[in-house]
């Protein structure tokens, strides 16, 4: 079986799977401390120009998610989306600030609405 780092070899791009439990409700969201561990996660890994987040998630926080897409922007030349099975509000936001969004034939992308309460 081939390993995830012999797959970002060959690809030239690290493999990151973000993924919320949509199950946990407010626990599984994209969120400030979601964006500061990715960030401290990279920062250890190899260096790569390129990053492909693997991402399921109900969603979380606009800002967050902006921050996210500016720190991957800033630590990569570039990055890619790939949505397995649900993507949705914040989660769409930083798929349209990918440079390539990969589908599958179930994959689902919902509307970013911020929510006022």
């Amino acid at each position: 079986m081939i390993s995830i780092d012999e797959i970002e070899k060959q690809l030239g791009e690290h493999i990151v799977f973000v993924y919320n439990n949509l199950h946990k409700g407010d626990y599984a969201i994209i969120d400030g401390e979601l964006v500061s561990i990715l960030y401290e996660a990279l920062k250890q890994l190899d260096d790569y120009s390129k990053v492909n987040i693997i991402l399921q998630t109900g969603g979380g926080n606009l800002s967050a998610g902006l921050r996210l897409i500016r720190m991957l922007r800033q630590m990569y030349d570039s990055y890619e989306i790939t949505v397995l099975d649900r993507c949705h509000s914040t989660g769409t936001l930083i798929a349209l600030g990918a440079d390539l969004i990969k589908v599958t034939p179930k994959s689902i992308m919902t509307p970013c609405e911020p929510q006022i309460l």
